[in-house]
């Protein structure tokens, strides 16, 4: 199965944010988001989202390794095919993301 990726908006704008501190994040999330397309259900699922999923990255600015990197945001719709990245933040700088900035944030994803 061959899978598309969608960047929303808000994975936009949380990217450019961190482009601007961390220079390779960009080739960080190009390298996670290779492994996504073969396995899409790796990240675990956060409760009561309908199915977003986290994933951990790793940073080549900080040498943290997955447990100090990044957090990728995303949700897979298998029948579409296809995989919609809506969020990526550092855990340095956010532990973990509110329940109302996601639900703000999937809203946004979807009306695209």
């Amino acid at each position: 199965m061959s899978f598309k990726v969608r960047f929303s908006k808000p994975f936009k704008r949380s990217l450019r944010h961190l482009v601007q501190k961390y220079r390779q994040v960009q080739s960080d999330l190009e390298s996670a988001i290779e492994v996504l397309l073969f396995y899409p259900d790796l990240g675990k699922v956060i409760p009561n989202t309908s199915g977003v999923r986290k994933l951990r990255v790793a940073s080549s600015n900080m040498a943290k390794g997955k447990r100090g990197g990044f957090r990728l945001l995303y949700l897979v719709d298998k029948e579409k095919c296809c995989i919609a990245l809506l969020f990526v933040y550092a855990k340095s700088e956010k532990k973990d993301i509110s329940r109302k900035e996601l639900e703000s944030i999937i809203e946004e994803a979807l009306r695209e």
